[in-house]
């Protein structure tokens, strides 16, 4: 869970979406590209028109995004997966990501990027490349969409929020 503090990413040591340490630090890392595969629904929902043709936003720089360095390369052995909600995959938090690394340096992981974030208790929904991020600045709810290897941002929605929590503990 997030309170005041940075989401950061880090190079390929971590598995995606695993949460270290407290103060709000939620750690992202690069992904393989892989293939995605509709589900097959036998009954889809008709609609007026397509989003066959439609793209994502290009990433651009953010101002409250600090960029340490280059994510690094995961082994080509790698197998990772998405984590888009709440305790991953398997809604457990247990990561069944595979050839990650079993011992942590001393000096920890390396910073690719860290996000200057406000008061939440949401955790990150991450599918490469994208990292959405809910967290509230002032009066607003912000929803972020970050690219989950550069920090970069694919947009941005706000809303206005008047919530606050009766025991003072936070404003999220």
């Amino acid at each position: 869970m997030t309170r005041r503090g940075v989401l950061w990413g880090l190079a390929a040591l971590v598995p995606l979406g695993a949460i270290l340490g407290s103060g709000g630090a939620i750690a992202a890392q690069p992904t393989v590209a892989r293939k995605t595969v509709p589900p097959n629904d036998p009954a889809p929902p008709k609609v007026a028109g397509t989003a066959d043709n439609t793209k994502a936003p290009t990433p651009r720089a953010y101002p409250r995004v600090t960029a340490h360095k280059p994510p690094g390369a995961l082994s080509k052995s790698a197998r990772t997966h998405a984590w888009t909600g709440f305790l991953g995959p398997t809604q457990d938090g247990v990561s069944t990501e595979t050839h990650l690394l079993k011992k942590w340096p001393k000096s920890g992981p390396a910073k690719v990027w860290e996000l200057s974030a406000g008061d939440g208790y949401a955790s990150p929904g991450i599918r490469f490349p994208y990292l959405v991020y809910p967290h509230r600045l002032g009066n607003e709810v912000v929803v972020e969409c970050l690219h989950a290897e550069t920090g970069k941002q694919f947009w941005q929605h706000r809303f206005a929020t008047t919530y606050r929590d009766r025991l003072g503990y936070s404003s999220g």
